[in-house]
């Protein structure tokens, strides 16, 4: 695994595979969502200490003409580089007209902001070579620093690979500020924040595939 991670930031480092320029939005089909517990409805609550899965996690909340969203990938605990080996082959078969990816929380634990990046960029290649439109997605505000650098990663990444980016993040802080409260844990947001996640990115999504 560590020498498949270097070989992917040597390769970054020297344009391999070359840069893909972003397909023509898509106007119907499938939208999957990749992402992590805050994708898929975490939610913590501070009175019983537990943690709980939402009723309406943000994805239900998207209601595009043309479009159905498959949020299958949307997994407790999982990371961009757990899901970028495999990545080429499940895009293959996924059916999926548009890439939506909103992993960052697991990775801000786990890589540093330039290895995240390259795996960014090679996800956003492979996608791009398969003819999907991508879409990337900051993460909510934590109490952790390393999730908002990996937030400023993607804006980055994002004007580099001509990537359309919901900005989640600038969101939720124009929203509530410095303050976490949304999110139990300050971290996993509750059934109101999520469903103010999920009526923005629905607003986006209209705008980037009308």
């Amino acid at each position: 695994m560590k020498v498949a991670l270097i070989l992917l930031l040597f390769l970054t480092a020297c344009g391999g595979g070359g840069a893909v320029t972003q397909v023509t939005q898509a106007k119907s089909g499938i939208i999957r969502i990749t992402g992590d517990s805050t994708c898929y409805g975490s939610a913590y609550d501070p009175l019983t200490r537990t943690y709980f899965r939402v009723a309406s996690p943000w994805p239900t909340y998207i209601h595009v003409p043309g479009f159905t969203i498959d949020m299958s990938n949307c997994i407790g605990g999982q990371a961009l580089g757990d899901v970028l080996p495999t990545w080429a082959a499940t895009i293959a078969s996924d059916g999926a007209t548009v890439e939506l990816i909103a992993d960052a929380i697991n990775d801000a634990f786990q890589v540093s902001p330039a290895l995240y990046a390259a795996q960014l960029r090679e996800v956003i290649r492979a996608s791009r070579e398969r003819g999907k439109f991508v879409v990337l997605m900051t993460p909510n505000p934590t109490y952790e620093a390393r999730v908002t650098a990996l937030a400023q990663v993607i804006r980055d990444v994002g004007i580099e690979t001509s990537t359309p980016v919901i900005d989640n993040d600038t969101f939720m802080r124009s929203t509530f500020g410095a303050d976490l409260s949304f999110a139990g844990d300050q971290m996993h947001p509750s059934q109101p924040a999520y469903a103010l996640i999920g009526g923005f990115v629905n607003g986006r999504l209209l705008e980037l595939l009308r």
